[in-house]
């Protein structure tokens, strides 16, 4: 059977002669009607789709065209494979409220692209049984139903890949950045200094830091603004805590309303787990506290958007229902803005301003909610007695009603996240904006770039100059976000080396790439038809960080595609990676390398790259397999 590794570059063009029975008309008709009370002229309506498979994974899906049979998409698809399959399959289906319809299919052979040559044809479409299809036109002669798909397979080390930076992923939103300042972390607290072992490949050795100290701090001194995704956000959450930390330390909560009380911009995007709203669900399925969360910003300064997964044009009612109740956002960033490098002397931005302050961003696994506070020893029961760190925060999501006089072990919680300074930060912040713009609704969007946002005329945080002239626009004040995507794009594209972390010693300057799974549904920034798939940042030649909101064939893609260009280690949390770790099997096998893993339900999956040279500065922690046992390697 032909072996398809690589990718393929599909052009779907058009269709024409569409036939549409009457059993379909009067499906249409009744689930309209059921679903949403419309009215039966409605029945008539063909909105046609198109759909590629290999094998029996759906592979892409173009947008759907409304009220015609002779559809015209023209768009342009890139489609990873590492696929045993004798051929591809085309359907053209009828988007409807409640699923679809099948409108034909076409079958391509293998045969006919493995070699890499252009497949541009038009095909004749057939019902399953491979009768061909067939729609009369005015003068009641049949016309053949057909499809014009254009498609050219690339082997993998054909691609010129000359244009850019040392391991960096092509077509991706955001490029990869130079000249930034990373900063690991492993679970949520740690004892800041040297890590014995861990050698720096310029002398001396790794010093760690903990990370919920360092986001309570960078809050902390924010005094422009504060930014916050997540999948959870708890106001309890004590991010310092004692014996560590001092007594006074604030609550989330408290210390956010404090900050906005200061003047500070606050703004957060909360997961909205829709099962809070269901009878006899209680707190919901997911116990996030997003009601809470929001019911105590309500009467502050704080403005706390809650945001469900919304499904994009092209989804059906039911299909809406499915992403806004199955899926999450699972996004978890805090961006602030600090003050300058000791030195750093930018010029004047467009206001006229000499910046003294920058951005900042906190990216990873970790949200900042109840019982992901743990320390690298994983306490399970110590830590839980009065006065303890977790006396208040006792989590275990296997026992119900659990309270601290039950004889069971709190739930350890393991997980990375980084911190990141230079121009990355302001890709962070730009896909918190786009998702503002898209999600947070009209009467929110001057809190972003009006009064005290950024748009402010004496705003003296360091932004690149297209991101200004975005934020400055009039149009955006008024919604027009369309008319201002050419200038978005252009400036996302455009590298500032202003923004350069300077002084940076080249054993410290970090090269790093953001990713993301979201679509033009979610945020104003993502293109129809770009390959922006990844919620995840990699650091080249070193670490990929990922965690996904749900199983998306295209995220897997994206997600082999940048392991396969990793020569370290990469550590990946997901409970949906299934499809993936065959594709990646491939794309390491490739290098010359063998890929051993283990997975859970809904744990993390720990992938080790053979052969794992010692750690340098670029990856301070590395994972290594002992017998049966996982064990982190210092």
């Amino acid at each position: 059977m032909p072996l398809l590794h690589g990718a393929l570059h599909v052009f779907a063009y058009q269709a024409t002669n569409l036939a549409v029975t009457r059993r379909i008309q009067a499906v249409g008709c009744l689930k309209r009607y059921i679903c949403c009370g419309m009215l039966p002229e409605l029945s008539g309506s063909c909105d046609p789709y198109l759909c590629l498979d290999i094998g029996s994974t759906r592979r892409l899906r173009t947008r759907f065209i409304v009220g015609t049979h002779n559809p015209d998409w023209h768009e342009q698809h890139e489609v990873y494979v590492a696929d045993e399959a004798e051929q591809i399959t085309l359907e053209v289906k009828d988007a409807d409220v409640v699923g679809s319809d099948f409108l034909g299919q076409a079958v391509i052979p293998v045969a006919d692209i493995i070699n890499g040559q252009l497949f541009d044809k038009w095909l004749d479409l057939t019902d399953t049984s491979g009768q061909p299809l067939f729609c009369r036109d005015k003068s009641g002669d049949k016309q053949p139903s057909r499809v014009h798909i254009s498609i050219q397979y690339k082997p993998v080390g054909s691609e010129d890949l000359s244009e850019l930076r040392p391991n960096e992923v092509p077509r991706i939103y955001f490029p990869q950045r130079p000249g930034n300042k990373v900063t690991l972390y492993h679970d949520a607290v740690c004892t800041p200094g040297p890590v014995p072992g861990i050698s720096l490949a310029g002398g001396g050795l790794y010093s760690e830091s903990s990370c919920w100290d360092d986001i309570y701090v960078a809050i902390q001194q924010a005094e422009r603004f504060v930014w916050i995704t997540g999948w959870s956000i708890w106001t309890d959450t004590m991010l310092q805590r004692q014996p560590a930390s001092p007594a006074n330390s604030l609550s989330l909560g408290e210390l956010l309303v404090q900050k906005a009380q200061q003047g500070v911009g606050v703004l957060l995007l909360v997961w909205d787990d829709t099962t809070n709203n269901m009878p006899g669900l209680g707190p919901g399925v997911m116990g996030t506290s997003d009601e809470k969360t929001n019911a105590y910003f309500k009467d502050t300064e704080v403005t706390c958007v809650l945001c469900p997964r919304q499904g994009g044009v092209e989804d059906s009612l039911l299909q809406k229902v499915q992403r806004g109740n199955m899926f999450t956002h699972h996004q978890k960033t805090v961006i602030v803005d600090t003050a300058l490098t000791p030195g750093h002397r930018p010029a004047a931005m467009l206001n006229e301003v000499v910046p003294t302050r920058r951005m900042l961003a906190f990216v990873g696994g970790l949200d900042l909610t109840n019982g992901r506070y743990d320390y690298p020893s994983h306490p399970l029961f110590d830590t839980c007695a009065p006065g303890g760190p977790h006396c208040t925060d006792m989590y275990q999501g296997c026992v119900e009603s659990l309270d601290n006089s039950k004889p069971c072990p709190r739930e350890p919680w393991h997980d990375i996240h980084a911190r990141v300074e230079g121009p990355a930060a302001v890709d962070v912040a730009v896909n918190f904006i786009e998702r503002w713009v898209k999600q947070a609704g009209a009467r929110n969007l001057f809190k972003l770039v009006g009064g005290i946002g950024l748009h402010h005329r004496k705003v003296d945080v360091l932004i690149p100059e297209g991101l200004q002239q975005y934020l400055s626009a009039g149009k955006l004040m008024k919604g027009q976000v369309k008319d201002l995507s050419e200038m978005r794009v252009q400036s996302i594209k455009h590298h500032d080396a202003g923004l350069e972390m300077p002084g940076l010693p080249p054993e410290e300057a970090w090269s790093v790439q953001l990713f993301r799974t979201i679509d033009s549904s979610e945020c104003s920034g993502a293109l129809q038809n770009s390959v922006d798939d990844a919620e995840c940042w990699t650091t080249c030649n070193a670490l990929v960080c990922c965690s996904f909101p749900g199983y998306r064939n295209r995220d897997d893609c994206t997600h082999a595609r940048s392991l396969c260009l990793q020569q370290l280690c990469a550590y990946l949390h997901s409970s949906f990676l299934l499809m993936c770790l065959p594709l990646v099997h491939f794309w390491i096998v490739d290098l010359g390398t063998t890929l051993t893993c283990k997975y859970a339900r809904a744990g993390p999956v720990l992938l080790r790259l053979q052969p794992l040279r010692r750690a340098s500065r670029r990856m301070p922690t590395a994972f290594t397999r002992q017998d049966s046992q996982w064990a982190r390697a210092r």
